[in-house]
């Protein structure tokens, strides 16, 4: 079966509008009021946190910072405040380092990527550990 020269000419154009709505769409993402937004949670983070935040050929926001605990706790709070939601939350074993997409309705997409410069060798207890002793015994 072979599909006309038109038919793949059409398909090709179809394909490539759609593409540039998509781009359009995210683009707009980026103006007027979000583009406020996104200034302001910006400043108020780099207040506190050494922070630059980039954006891809995909149009998608990277956020990345190494801090303590406090300095990611702003950052939580400063994104929340602009009405950013976490798709997860940090947990015990993430401390050290963390990260995920922020999400908010009609807005670009953050990723937030947290590494602790806090971390540091801790001991938390001994262990025993029963071994064979051999000597040597000569008959």
């Amino acid at each position: 079966m072979t599909i006309s020269i038109e038919t793949q000419r059409n398909t090709a154009e179809i394909e490539l509008a759609e593409k540039h709505e998509r781009e359009i769409k995210t683009l707009s993402l980026f103006t007027g009021n979000n583009a406020a937004i996104l200034d302001e949670a910006f400043e108020a983070i780099s207040e506190k946190v050494n922070i630059d935040p980039y954006i891809d050929s995909c149009l998608e926001v990277y956020l990345s910072f190494t801090g303590n605990g406090d300095d990611y706790k702003h950052v939580y709070q400063v994104l929340r405040k602009a009405g950013y939601e976490p798709r997860q939350q940090m947990t015990e074993e993430d401390k050290s380092y963390f990260s995920t997409w922020w999400e908010k309705d009609d807005a670009p997409t953050l990723w937030v990527c947290f590494s602790s410069n806090a971390c540091h060798r801790v001991a938390v207890g001994t262990r025993t550990v029963e071994e064979t002793i051999y000597e040597l015994v000569c008959d």
